[in-house]
């Protein structure tokens, strides 16, 4: 049945009858439109931006600044003292850059295409908390297999060196990071490598990329090393679980907090 000219529509509601919304469905494609070219072209002038900007910024200090070089400590305390500059430098080129692949040159909307589409927060919560456990598990694994007496971590001086670059350096790990590299590997590199090799191998690549290029703040150390692994593969599970980003963000969040939280806590003692 169905009345033109004014009737009604069998398929109409009823007078006060709701219709009930849409099925949610996931914000992050199955099939970008980018390739896996693009995702390790993208990754790889976000590192040159870091390496770039931190040797300027490091030039700078020792133009500027010389004082003892012969000092190999106070060297090194110089360098790591260029780090925030230099990141922030290389986030601002990195979000440039991830905002003309996704809008410039595949025309997507920016934050529906990388799955930061609008979600409740209150949702969030437990992979937030679920990142802190295994930060935990990490540092328990440390406690039982600790480093040599002789292993110094890339960030050691830099964050025992006043409140002001910890709380700087927090902002930066906690903050900025998480969201910049999962836009990057589960957002841009994981989707273009699952199209082509599926989930598992697509993973293990993200994660294998993602666990070396924080191999220079851990050096060989396996323990911290593990922990950054399984995080990887975590992250890259629940992108591919909930086809949103915003799990994996706050699951990396909780993280980097959690691993933040002693060395805040051993600061204020102090």
């Amino acid at each position: 049945m169905n009345l033109h000219d004014g009737g009604i529509s069998e398929d109409a509601p009823f007078p006060g009858e709701q219709i009930p919304p849409p099925p949610e469905q996931p914000d992050l494609p199955r099939n970008p439109p980018w390739r896996i070219w693009e995702g390790l072209l993208l990754l790889g002038l976000f590192l040159l931006a870091q390496l770039i900007a931190s040797g300027i910024a490091a030039w700078l200090v020792y133009q500027f600044a010389p004082g003892d070089l012969g000092n190999g400590e106070l060297e090194l305390e110089r360098v790591l003292f260029t780090l925030p500059p230099a990141l922030a430098v290389s986030y601002l080129a990195g979000w440039l850059a991830v905002y003309w692949l996704v809008v410039k040159r595949h025309r997507r909307p920016f934050r529906h295409a990388l799955g930061l589409g609008a979600y409740s927060p209150a949702r969030l919560l437990f992979p937030f908390c679920g990142g802190m456990a295994l930060q935990i598990a990490t540092v328990i694994l440390v406690a039982l297999y600790p480093p040599a007496d002789d292993h110094q971590f890339a960030f050691d001086i830099f964050l025992h060196s006043g409140a002001a670059p910890l709380i700087l350096f927090f902002v930066i790990a906690v903050v900025l990071a998480p969201l910049m590299e999962e836009v990057m590997f589960r957002g841009v590199l994981l989707p273009a490598l699952r199209l082509r090799f599926g989930f598992p191998v697509a993973a293990l690549a993200v994660t294998t990329l993602f666990t070396a290029m924080h191999a220079f703040q851990t050096g060989a150390y396996w323990p911290a090393l593990l922990g950054i692994g399984v995080c990887g593969w975590l992250l890259a599970w629940m992108r591919e679980r909930t086809g949103r980003l915003w799990h994996s963000v706050a699951f990396h969040v909780g993280f980097n907090f959690m691993a933040f939280l002693p060395v805040i806590f051993l600061d204020l003692l102090a």
